[in-house]
């Protein structure tokens, strides 16, 4: 009788683990909301968010949302096209781009570009 419920006991903690793992969302940690681009670099210039508006691009028009369940959009100049993020990689039009997360900022790296997102909850989109 003890073996069964032991059994039973650790099935049980399996599953809640399983289920508890599932739910993370890939485990990348995203805020759901907006990323507003803060920083660009590339070819050793580094623009920040005021220095890119100075060059005339919009700022509000280059943005990432984040749904939650590995899906969200990303819009450059405003055309925003869906996306998809799993830990490592967000993959938009079809082309994966791995990025990094650390203290609300998303970091992109792509073709010796570098973009930055600053987590935006005052942002509408």
């Amino acid at each position: 009788m003890k073996k069964k419920v032991s059994l039973v006991l650790a099935v049980a903690l399996v599953l809640t683990m399983l289920f508890t793992f599932a739910s993370c969302g890939g485990g990348s940690g995203l805020k759901t909301g907006y990323y507003t681009i803060s920083e660009m670099s590339m070819e050793g210039m580094t623009l920040t968010g005021d220095q890119l508006e100075a060059f005339g691009m919009d700022p509000s028009t280059v943005y990432i949302k984040i749904d939650g369940n590995g899906k969200g959009e990303i819009s450059l100049a405003g055309d925003a096209t869906e996306l998809t993020y799993n830990d490592k990689e967000m993959i938009f039009e079809d082309d994966p781009a791995e990025y990094t997360y650390e203290n609300d900022t998303i970091t992109i790296e792509q073709d010796g570009a570098k973009m930055k997102f600053k987590f935006d909850p005052n942002f509408k989109g």
